[in-house]
């Protein structure tokens, strides 16, 4: 009988334990507070996202992604967006092969129709298949500005999705981490 018990009692216990990690707070959720002052925001930011590209047989457009890279210190923001994932799955559609045209070549056809398009002049070549954005005083609302409890994790919501015209969702938010 003793032996049944110190079984159950051992069973009970790894339960338990099995049940209190499972439900462990692992660190990843955060609770957002509005940032409520500019003094907040000092400091050197760094974030990442990806946007998903559907597939387009229409129009070429192969299923694909786009990275994107935060960098801010205060206020300025200096976006890069990586681009060399969505050239590479482009080159591989048929009418792509079928043209014979290279990597530079549609980089540089992308790159010029980016920066046509451009009336701000807030894009820029980075050379090796990523452009720029930088934006100078880009957080002037700071009610699209939460910030964690521990004020190492700034979340930015933005009014308008930045998208790319390739169907896709695009960008609503983006999490950076304090440097």
């Amino acid at each position: 009988m003793r032996k049944i018990n110190l079984i159950l009692l051992s069973i009970f216990v790894s339960s338990i334990f099995i049940i209190g990690c499972a439900t462990a707070n692992t660190g990843n959720s955060d609770t957002w507070r509005n940032v409520s002052s500019v003094n907040e925001l000092i400091g050197k930011w760094e974030g990442a996202s990806s946007v998903g590209i559907p597939e387009n047989q229409e129009a070429s457009i192969p299923q694909s992604s786009i990275n994107i890279k935060e960098n801010s210190a205060s206020i300025n923001s200096v976006y890069k967006f990586d681009l060399d994932k969505l050239l590479s799955d482009m080159l591989k559609t048929d009418g792509m092969k079928q043209a014979g045209i290279t990597k530079n070549k549609l980089w540089e056809i992308l790159l010029n129709e980016i920066l046509s398009a451009d009336e701000d002049g807030v894009f820029s070549d980075y050379g090796d298949f990523f452009m720029l954005l930088t934006e100078e005083n880009g957080i002037n609302d700071l009610s699209k500005c939460f910030i964690n409890e521990k004020g190492n994790r700034l979340k930015i919501v933005f009014d308008d999705a930045i998208v790319f015209g390739l169907g896709d969702t695009g960008m609503t938010e983006i999490i950076l981490i304090k440097k």
